[in-house]
């Protein structure tokens, strides 16, 4: 009797009256990892979408935007992978191309769907504390093309702050 594992599998199997053949385990090994491919594929496209993801945020400008838009395209077909990358998107404090990620997640996907609310709810702007940083947040939703938020938090803030010129020339700028 030998020692290790494959010696324990080995005699419990021929304790079952199941004699193994020696060309039986490669070809055990062999089956599994092309019935695991397309998991382990999956995941290796992940990786290197987080990968770009970091080179990305070295660089700056329209090659960053380029490489963000590449490393959400290696992951496009798998939710898990764009639940990853918008995660580490979230990290970065990259949240327009988090968005675009957490945008790429079918509807029927529930499990996904409610990740991604609170994902989105995470990303959220917080309650400003005077009329300067609602003026702020307001000029960031723009510049990330949310404008119906955008409207929706300067009406807020323009009714907490009714007399404050700030707000009042966000308004007269958005006209």
């Amino acid at each position: 009797m030998g020692s290790g594992i494959l010696s324990a599998i080995t005699d419990l199997l021929s304790a079952l009256g199941i004699e193994l053949e020696p060309w039986m385990g490669p070809v055990f090994a062999l089956s599994m990892m092309v019935l695991l491919l397309p998991w382990i594929l999956k995941n290796m496209r992940t990786s290197s979408a987080r990968k770009l993801l970091k080179k990305a945020s070295l660089e700056g400008g329209v090659k960053r935007a380029e490489m963000e838009r590449q490393a959400i395209a290696l992951v496009s077909d798998n939710p898990e992978g764009l639940m990853a990358l918008a995660e580490e998107c979230v990290r970065r404090g990259r949240y327009v191309v988090a968005r675009e990620a957490l945008a790429g997640i079918p509807e029927e996907d529930i499990k996904r769907q409610r990740q991604r609310k609170q994902m989105l709810k995470q990303m959220a702007p917080r309650q400003p504390e005077t009329p300067e940083a609602a003026a702020l947040v307001v000029e960031r939703l723009r510049g990330e093309g949310l404008s119906e938020e955008a409207e929706h938090r300067l009406s807020k803030a323009q009714r907490r702050w009714p007399e404050s010129p700030i707000l009042a020339s966000l308004v007269s700028h958005d006209s």
